[in-house]
């Protein structure tokens, strides 16, 4: 009887450690799918404007490295080798991002502008700032020795106005407090502006400000035919006068102006007769609307002296369709030039449409190889 009670004993025993076990891995597996779930909204990022939503993808963050400490303490500046690709318009914009865990309070929105270069001394980071004798000592180069950076750096915080969404917890609206003028911007969880210590890598989201395209003419005629219309309908329905009124006045929509033009300009060493080197330029519409009767000139101009190198070479289309772009190709004559080493030229881009005009200059900064494009945009300074 004993033995029986015993055995029973322990068989319920051995259950109850069991279903216990179950309960714990379930317990485990809802937390470790609860977790997943957050994590796979972390991070989520994008811009609204009205009924529009724009996706940011992350951007590449270069450390530019001016003064070295010691040990692993470096000194230089944050920013991009090159303008963001993503265009984003001057109408009121919202960021919205998921950040349950700070609901945007760590969120920041820059400026960038670009930096040739930065004297040695501002990198000098220490509280009481060394006079230049011991400085030249220290580092081994003058305090005023300009230090290249060539980057879009950090260079101004935007204020935010931050507000939780309605009914999507962990979601959150940033708003600048100021209108945004067009130019190269980024969202960070960090500040990085002016010269700091080297810290990691740090999440940035890039996008370029760009002014707003007009309406198209044809829309503006039509609302504008409406208007007439609606106003002749209230004539016809108003009771009439002793004296007969004149006809209304034939409306004529007024001439709207020309739309500016967006394009893309870069360019591609060529190298089929090593070791003369050829350069393709390509431009391309980065409009929604084709251009129409095209002239397109560039030109190419020596920092050093001023004088011009190349241009102006000059191409004419009658049609470039949207997304389209213009170089060599299939006439292998348009805009190359061979044996040029122009890093560190300035480059123009002068386009009349009969959409409108857009003038651009870039400084080709020397870096990488031969063939590689590598520009940041610079004031146009040609006289007519």
């Amino acid at each position: 009887m004993q033995t029986t009670t015993r055995k029973i004993f322990w068989a319920g025993l051995i259950m109850a450690v069991m279903v216990l076990t179950v309960f714990t891995l379930e317990g485990y597996a809802a937390k470790a799918v609860k977790k997943k779930k957050k994590s796979s909204l972390s991070g989520k990022l994008y811009i609204q404007q009205g009924k529009k939503s724009i996706n940011l993808s992350k951007g590449e963050l270069t450390f530019r490295t001016a003064l070295v400490l010691g040990g692993d303490a470096q000194v230089g500046r944050y920013g991009i080798l090159k303008e963001p690709v993503i265009k984003v318009e001057t109408h009121p914009l919202e960021i919205i991002i998921f950040d349950p865990e700070t609901m945007g309070e760590k969120v920041h929105l820059a400026k960038l502008g670009y930096v040739e270069t930065n004297p040695a001394a501002s990198f000098d980071l220490n509280p009481t700032k060394l006079d230049p004798e011991f400085f030249q000592k220290t580092y081994k180069m003058e305090a005023n020795a300009a230090i290249p950076i060539n980057m879009w750096c950090f260079a101004e915080n935007i204020p935010l106005q931050i507000t939780e969404v309605p009914k999507k917890p962990g979601w959150v609206r940033l708003v600048p407090r100021e209108q945004l003028t067009p130019g190269n911007y980024s969202i960070n969880t960090i500040s990085l502006d002016g010269p700091r210590y080297y810290t990691g890598e740090h999440p940035f989201y890039p996008f370029t400000v760009v002014a707003a395209m007009p309406p198209p003419p044809v829309a503006k005629a039509k609302k504008a035919r409406k208007r007439a219309v609606k106003r002749q309908e209230e004539v016809c329905e108003t009771p009439p006068s002793p004296r007969a009124a004149a006809p209304p006045a034939e409306v004529t929509p007024p001439e709207a102006p020309a739309p500016s033009l967006a394009a893309g300009f870069t360019y591609e060493g060529a190298y089929a007769r090593k070791p003369r080197v050829r350069r393709e330029y390509r431009i391309t519409n980065l409009n929604n609307h084709a251009w129409h009767n095209v002239q397109i000139k560039i030109y190419a101009r020596s920092v050093d002296n001023g004088k011009f190198v190349l241009g102006p070479v000059t191409q004419e289309k009658n049609i470039v369709l949207p997304g389209h772009t213009v170089n060599q190709v299939p006439d292998k004559t348009f805009m190359h030039y061979e044996t040029l080493d122009d890093a560190g030229y300035n480059l123009y881009l002068e386009i009349s449409a009969k959409e409108g005009t857009l003038k651009k200059a870039w400084k080709n900064i020397p870096a990488g190889e031969p063939g590689d494009s590598n520009l940041a945009e610079i004031p146009w300074d040609l006289e007519e």
